[in-house]
Parts: structure tokens; C-alpha cells; sequence
């Protein structure tokens, strides 16, 4: 287990929206540490670059904080906020966008305070969208990298992208075999007709009458066969009596 007084003076922390205390300004900065002495009090002060805005204000280190610091200028709040969190002296340093709202004074101030912890040995963390804040030896976790961010080490060229593998080809289905209808047949076999319904009467059809021979054009054809008709249909059929 961990004692959190013990946890809390191992560790300088600054959030990206820092608050303070309703107090005064000297309050604010030995909260984490009261027994902290003047002289590394001001010199902390001098570090985050807060000694013009102190001088200028009539109370000093007596200024009140009402509000907890929202009507500071977020500048002037971030930089007492700074100096609150060196004050635990901690070696695990975790800050959230150090150079944001300040000018180009504050900005040089915090990279001059992270330079100076780099030194001392302490283990940096820091979120933040400005990519010169830290220098030397560091790793970069590229949180924009989707859908696995990576680390990168200072002096190291990013990792290629790893080779994707071949997708197997997909496979061929085979097409659903057709449903036998009636075409599939032989022409041979005709299906029952299962349906009950009376089936329509074939038309009749005239048979074709055989051609009449010339005796039977000539006699007429239709007469009854008769001895009397034979010996006519021979007559005409012998060329006799046409008076030739």
C-alpha cells in the first residue's frame, strides 16, 4: 500500500485546467510542501517567471486568490500552478500542455524548468500538441496513429508499417441445380394431366378423297356400279363412241 502524503510529494503534476485554492498566493504554493523556506520559494517563483507579476501586485505572496484563480489571467494561473507543483521536489513529472496561454516568455521559462528536471534524472510525461517542447533523448507516443498508436524514440526512424498478408481468394460457389420442368423430358414421355378437368372433343378432320380416274370423270362417277354402268364406263374408257 501506499501512503497518498508520501505518493503526492513523489509526484509534480500540472493539468491542462489547473484550479486554486481561495486563499492567497503563498497559501497556493506550499500547500504540498509547508515547510518549504524562502529562499527555494523564490527561486521556484523566479523559474516560472512570476517575480514581475508578485512585484507589482501590492500584497505580494499576501495577494488573495478568489475564485479559485478564474479572474488571474489563465497566463498568470498556470504559471502559479507550475510553481505549486515543483514545490514536492517529486522525480515522476506529468504535464498537460505546459506552453498553452502562455507568451513567448512563459514558453521559454517552461522549457527551461523541463530542461532542468531532464538533468536531475526525473521521468518526464508530458501531453501536448507542441512538438519542440521536448529535446534529446525521448519517445513519442503518436496518439494520432489509428487504430494502434506507437512509440518513436528521438534519433530512430518510425517502424515501416508492417506488410499486410494476401486475403485468401474467396471461393467459388456453385450454382443451385435447376428444377426439372416438363422441357427436360424426352419427347417421347407426355405427363398425365392430374388436374380432373374434362379434356376438350378432338376436331374431325375430312379424309382426302382419292383422285377419280378418267372413266370416272368422264361417266360421271357417282352413278351406282351397276352392268349397265360398267359397260358404259368401258366404252368411254376404249375410246368408242366420241364418233371417231
Amino acid at each position: 500500500q501506499v501512503a497518498p502524503e508520501w505518493w503526492r510529494h513523489q509526484v509534480i503534476y500540472l493539468p491542462q485546467e489547473p484550479a486554486l485554492l481561495n486563499g492567497t498566493i503563498r497559501d497556493n504554493l506550499k500547500i504540498n510542501a509547508p515547510d518549504i523556506d524562502d529562499s527555494e520559494l523564490n527561486k521556484i517563483v523566479d523559474q516560472c517567471g512570476l517575480r514581475r507579476f508578485l512585484d507589482e501586485s501590492q500584497q505580494g505572496y499576501d495577494t488573495p486568490v478568489v475564485e479559485n484563480g478564474w479572474r488571474l489571467s489563465e497566463g498568470i494561473r498556470r504559471r502559479i500552478a507550475l510553481a505549486r507543483a515543483l514545490t514536492t521536489r517529486g522525480m515522476l513529472v506529468v504535464i498537460d500542455e505546459p506552453t498553452e496561454s502562455l507568451d513567448a516568455e512563459g514558453a521559454k521559462a517552461v522549457h527551461q524548468i523541463l530542461g532542468a528536471l531532464a538533468k536531475g534524472g526525473r521521468t518526464i510525461i508530458i501531453m501536448s500538441h507542441d512538438s519542440s517542447i521536448v529535446k534529446g533523448p525521448h519517445g513519442v507516443l503518436d496518439l494520432n496513429e489509428k487504430p494502434t498508436p506507437k512509440l518513436h524514440y528521438a534519433g530512430q526512424p518510425p517502424a515501416p508499417p508492417a506488410a499486410k498478408e494476401p486475403s485468401a481468394p474467396p471461393v467459388a460457389k456453385e450454382p443451385p441445380a435447376a428444377a426439372q420442368t416438363h422441357t427436360d423430358l424426352p419427347p417421347q414421355v407426355t405427363m398425365p394431366d392430374m388436374s380432373g378437368a374434362p379434356k376438350p372433343a378432338k376436331p374431325k378432320t375430312a379424309k382426302p378423297k382419292a383422285a377419280k380416274s378418267k372413266g370416272d370423270q368422264a361417266s360421271g362417277g357417282d352413278e351406282p356400279l351397276t352392268t349397265e354402268t360398267v359397260s358404259k364406263r368401258f366404252i368411254v374408257a376404249n375410246g368408242e363412241g366420241r364418233g371417231d
